[in-house]
């Protein structure tokens, strides 16, 4: 991780971003085609793929029950509202 005072693509990434949620120390992306990918610190799980490493490139989040609709990001966690109601990544 680095810090950086110009903006930058997010490498694995690629297009279809529909949002994008910071929290403290992690950032998700919500696609185009309902799925979150999540990079950052992850030793609370906040990353939701099940695992607590932390990931310098966007990993999927896992078992979300729906396609998302909306992703915040806080301190260290993540919450995701899908389509058929609120669900903690």
């Amino acid at each position: 991780m680095f810090d950086s005072l110009s903006p930058f693509d997010v490498s694995g990434l690629g297009s279809g971003v529909a949002g994008v949620a910071a929290g403290r120390y992690h950032s998700c992306a919500l696609t185009g085609a309902g799925g979150v990918k999540c990079w950052g610190w992850n030793i609370g799980g906040q990353l939701g793929n099940g695992a607590t490493t932390t990931s310098t490139v966007p990993v999927d989040v896992i078992a979300l029950g729906g396609a998302v609709t909306e992703v915040r990001a806080g301190g260290m966690h993540t919450c995701a509202r899908t389509s058929t109601g609120p669900s903690p990544p």
